[in-house]
């Protein structure tokens, strides 16, 4: 239970991000950016999506490759261990990016 309340929960925050994040900067030319938000700002804000940036792709690697080594930690632990934590939405999401591979 607490489980797939955990799970609905990471796919409502995904959702949420994807539809207020994707369509952030739409509206608004670069030049009227740049003049609305001050050259700073936009520097800052670079700064700061480099810097998640810096934390995401790791954890994407880390992710996709635990994916790979799965079918090597199946032979160890029991499934139940296993499948607490890999049924989740990071997972499947790596799980995704292993597809394009």
């Amino acid at each position: 239970m607490l489980l797939n309340l955990s799970s609905t929960f990471q796919i409502i925050v995904f959702l949420v991000m994807v539809i207020i994040y994707a369509p952030y900067l739409a509206p608004f030319s670069i030049e009227k950016y740049f003049v609305k938000r001050g050259f700073e700002s936009a520097v800052s804000e670079f700064d700061l999506v480099r810097k998640i940036l810096y934390v995401a792709v790791p954890l994407l690697i880390f992710f996709t490759v635990i994916d790979f080594l799965k079918p090597l930690f199946e032979q160890f632990v029991s499934d139940e261990t296993i499948s607490l934590f890999t049924d989740n939405i990071i997972f499947y999401s790596a799980r995704g990016f292993d597809f394009f591979f």
